[in-house]
């Protein structure tokens, strides 16, 4: 999708110049809200901004972030239970004394 520079935010190659508008889309007062804190924060212009969410959007949907992270959530509720019965059957693990 991009590129990623030391500070880790993606520099999308694919840049909208201003004469290139396609469409207008409505958002809401929050969204607004949400787009001008990212634009003060990064200092963007809030097209670049916008650019940069989708990208990172789309990113996260093809990836399936949110498959894995459910997964991830699933393995550590496993992993806990185990521990939960190990602590049960034998106590705490005391360090090795050398």
């Amino acid at each position: 999708m991009g590129k990623t520079t030391k500070s880790k935010t993606p520099q999308y190659v694919y840049r909208l110049r201003k004469d290139d508008d396609f469409t207008f889309i409505a958002i809401s007062r929050g969204d607004n809200n949400l787009l001008m804190v990212y634009k003060n924060i990064d200092r963007k212009p809030m097209r670049a901004v916008l650019h940069d969410l989708i990208g990172l959007g789309a990113k996260c949907r093809e990836e399936k972030h949110t498959r894995v992270i459910e997964d991830l959530e699933e393995r550590l509720r496993i992993t806990t239970k185990i521990a939960v019965a190990y602590l049960r059957k034998y106590g705490k693990i005391s360090p090795e004394k050398t």
